[in-house]
């Protein structure tokens, strides 16, 4: 990172006396040369401190968002630029009634004396009566009922997808058994109450699934739809060990074994199935991922897979080298596998070099597919990419320039008063009025639901004939259950099916049906094909497929139970595929899971879970479902940082590898477990924990402070030092009891108070809240003052995000929702806050906790500490 490119490029933030943020100054540079151009981002807020209106740096004849608010504080009107209008009406206990959008789309929720959801009805625009698309029914409190932990709970969920039974649960509330059966193809739910009735709608088989728990919630086994059992093995830190699966006529496979981890709780080593070593290693000072090799059993001369990482000061890829791969030269140019990187003075992605195929897609389709054993030089050329963005973060322009042949320029038009863009001059008229992405391509319209969820995508138009198209339905957790493929070949109709269910893909076609299942642990990833029909079906016709991954989860290289290459790939930044090679066609085909490990559709499109993402155009085809609430541009990828930032869920990114605040955790841990020893020894071994604790807290305290005077000297030149270091102390015995009473991981703790820490409210300190649904865990950090409207919003909204925002608290994605542990869909849920406190007339008063009463399908703690101002 050359100096000079940072040079008088601080990042400012101005605040009003009630300690908002109102005015944002960032400042831009692209190069050394350039002087650095001021990025304004402004809010307004109401007399009682809520958002009215923001705006970002290009914008200037009207905000970006602006908000209209109740008496009570709920949003009751959102006007956004790219995401539309949207009309809310709640009840006086805060849950959404009634909402309304720009499209003229209607929806309905209903609930029970006890507040609980029981209906959601739809009515589109162009529909002439409401749908009634989800209905729920809870447990009454019998024997029965009370036999299988259900009373209470959720029973039955008929949603988009059909329904789903929910057969019985677990002392901890886990889901123990669900039954998943799907509507009828094609037709569009209208939900019926009669039980019975809603039977008549739906296909007659079931898919049923089962999972085994230990004490802390661990899963021990999973039994899928289809019989197979998916054991795991953790170890006393619990963290992974040993992952097999067992089919079921009886065979087993292992999968991944001997799983070791370092102190911070990162994985170091594993044995896969088919015999290949995989190893990882961490930079001693900063944690970050170094390197990443694949090697098999026994084969010292050779590695399948050597990948290099450097960085730069702040943590941002600037190079990966593979250096398994051989230099290759080709019109007296070498050529390796080695990709470098450049930022600007915000961290945006501005050049990248690379290789590629000498053949490659500007388009939405995959480059020509290269043989293994191909000996032609020619089959591979250098690159280099060059990006421009606009004041807003949108890529306006791409230039791609290959080291032999012609290169392209791609060109985005943003609509001047949004954030859409395309790449013709049509962007206002290619999306609709939520800001959703109209067509694919010239010929490729899209069609979206209520819920602006992708529904349709038309492929192949055709005048006489149907058109080729793929069909999406979603569950009511808002993740894909059904994918219909509609193609039309040799003039008969054909229609290929995908089933969702927990841990498994059933899917469909003519001459075939195949399962498959997938588990997951570190850079490492195994897919087992399993065929119940067509020419390879039988028993013991099980391929299992071992895919090592990089630090975005991306599949570069596949491999065969003998070890064998099957697939290897390589990416564009923004997750176009650069070159891909495989040992035949048939094997390519398999391959469904690219970039970042995500689906790649027959349009091209990858689907993450709560969005789409086209990487040709470099940007997601929806705003962001989460809401815009700091301003922000609702369709950047990873904030034009795609290589260092992950995107999980389509909702926020994340950095790949993040331990700043592993290694401060550590320590205190250490120290506890010396002062544990030592008080052993007299007899009071309690104290002596504490003791270390303590002593370990005080020195993690310390050099988070020197890391904190270091971003930001001159606020730390006005800061009482001493009671910095106090806060940085609770902040870390905060985290060990978040970690303890949620069920946090040491990664999911480290991430939550380092977002906490670096989001401190003026001179007020930060509100932490977690909120447990299900198994997705949020975090949520803003001022200490919103404490009676946050509850409420945590504990009754389905979505409290976008609100959450407005009132100053920013997001978190702990961990993501999982389909296994999903029986409501954030129907219910429950929220765990603890409020930080800086204020001078305050001594620190430790971390006091007390439980709440959890809901249905909710884990809620209460963690509160005082702690003294900071000036």
């Amino acid at each position: 990172m050359p100096a000079s490119l940072h040079r008088n490029t601080p990042s400012l933030t101005a605040f009003d006396p009630r300690g908002l943020p109102v005015r944002n100054v960032a400042y831009h540079r692209a190069s050394a040369e350039d002087a650095p151009t001021p990025r304004v981002r402004r809010a307004v807020h109401s007399a009682n401190g809520f958002v009215l209106e923001q705006w970002d740096p290009r914008l200037q004849t009207q905000p970006n968002q602006r908000y209209l608010y109740s008496l009570s504080g709920a949003v009751v009107r959102r006007q956004d630029v790219d995401a539309g209008l949207r009309l809310l009406l709640a009840a006086p206990s805060g849950q959404v009634v009634q909402a309304w959008d720009g499209r003229g789309a209607h929806q309905r929720h209903e609930y029970d004396a006890l507040l609980r959801p029981v209906a959601v009805f739809e009515q589109a625009a162009t529909d002439a009566q409401p749908r009634c698309v989800e209905r729920l029914v809870y447990a009454a409190p019998t024997e029965g009922h009370r036999a299988l932990n259900r009373n209470g709970r959720l029973l039955r969920h008929a949603d988009p997808a059909g329904t789903q039974m929910f057969d019985a649960y677990g002392m901890g509330g886990q889901v123990l058994s669900q039954t998943r059966r799907f509507c009828q193809l094609g037709a569009d739910v209208d939900w019926p109450q009669a039980a019975a009735a809603q039977d008549g709608l739906l296909q007659n088989q079931a898919y049923t699934t089962r999972w085994r728990f230990d004490a802390l919630g661990a899963t021990l086994e999973q039994i899928d739809a289809r019989g197979n059992s998916r054991q795991f093995l953790y170890g006393v830190d619990g963290q992974l060990q040993t992952s097999s699966l067992s089919f079921k006529d009886g065979a087993r496979k292992a999968l991944i074994e001997r799983c070791l981890y370092n102190a911070a709780g990162q994985l170091e080593s594993a044995l896969l199935g088919n015999g290949v070593s995989r190893q990882a290693h961490y930079g001693v000072e900063d944690g970050r991922l170094q390197r990443l090799t694949a090697q098999r059993a026994g084969d010292t001369s050779a590695l399948l897979q050597d990948l290099r990482y450097a960085y730069d000061p702040v943590g941002n890829v600037v190079s990966l080298l593979d250096q398994a791969q051989p230099t290759q030269w080709h019109s007296n140019t070498q050529i390796e596998a080695a990709s470098h990187y450049a930022y600007d003075s915000l961290y945006q992605l501005i050049q990248a070099t690379g290789r590629e195929s000498a053949v490659a897609s500007i388009g939405p389709g995959l480059p020509a597919q290269v043989s293994f054993g191909a000996t032609d030089s020619g089959l591979w050329r250098n690159y280099t990419q060059r990006y421009e963005y606009d004041a807003a973060g949108n890529l306006t322009q791409l230039r791609h320039a290959p080291s032999t042949g012609s290169g392209y320029t791609r060109t985005l038009q943003v609509a001047d008063d949004s954030n859409r863009g395309l790449r013709d001059e049509s962007s206002a008229q290619g999306f609709d009025a939520n800001g959703n992405q109209q067509w694919l391509a010239r010929g490729q319209p899209m069609h979206w639901n209520v819920r602006n969820q992708l529904a349709k995508v038309t492929l192949v138009q055709r005048e006489a004939e149907p058109d080729d198209e793929e069909t999406y339905v979603y569950a009511s957790d808002g993740q894909r259950a059904l994918k219909l493929i509609h193609r039309q070949v040799a003039g008969q109709r054909q229609t290929a099916r995908v089933y969702y269910l927990p841990g498994l893909e059933v899917r469909h076609s003519p001459s075939r049906q195949l399962n498959v299942l997938r588990v997951e642990a570190g850079p490492c990833a195994v897919e087992v094909l399993q065929w119940e029909q067509g020419p390879d079906a039988g028993a013991g016709h099980e391929a299992l497929r071992f895919c090592l991954t990089d630090h975005q989860s991306s599949h570069t290289l596949e491999l065969d139970e003998q070890a064998q290459l099957l697939s290897q790939e390589s990416y564009f930044p923004f997750g176009g595929t650069a070159w891909w090679a495989s040992r035949n066609a048939l094997e390519g085909h398999e391959k469904s899971r690219r970039y970042c490990g995500k689906e790649r559709d027959a349009s091209g499109l990858y689907y993450y879970g709560f969005r789409y993402y086209a990487p040709w155009l470099q940007r997601w085809i929806n705003p962001d479902p989460a809401g815009a609430g700091d301003g922000s541009n609702p369709y950047l990828m990873a904030n034009n940082n795609p290589v260092t930032l992950v995107d999980v869920m389509g909702l926020q990114p994340a950095a790949a590898e993040t331990t700043r605040i592993v290694g401060g955790l550590i320590i205190l841990l250490l120290f506890a477990l010396m002062g544990l020893s030592a008080g052993t020894l007299h007899g009071d071994a309690a104290s002596g924990a504490a003791v270390g604790a303590l002593i370990g807290g005080l020195l993690f305290g310390a050099s988070r402070l020197r890391g904190y005077r270091e971003m930001q000297p001159q606020a730390m030149a006005r800061a009482d030092e001493e009671a910095e270091q106090q806060f940085a102390r609770s902040v870390t015995e905060l985290a060990l009891d978040l970690a303890q009473q949620a069920g946090l991981s040491h990664q999911e703790t480290e991430r939550l108070v380092n977002f906490a820490y670096e989001r401190r409210h003026g001179e007020e300190g930060v509100s932490i809240y977690l909120s447990v649904k299900e198994d997705r865990v949020l975090g949520y950090v803003g001022p200490v003052d919103r404490t009676g409207r946050v509850d409420t919003l945590l504990t009754d909204t389905r979505n409290p995000g976008p609100e959450m925002r407005r009132m100053g608290f920013s997001t978190l994605v702990l961990r993501g929702p999982a389909r296994a542990l999903s029986p409501t869909g954030a129907a219910q849920g429950g929220a765990a806050p603890s409020r930080l406190s800086r204020r001078r007339r305050r001594r620190a008063a430790g971390v006091r906790a007390e439980a709440d009463s959890p809901a249905p399908q909710c884990r809620a703690w209460r963690l509160r500490a005082a702690l003294p101002r900071c000036r």
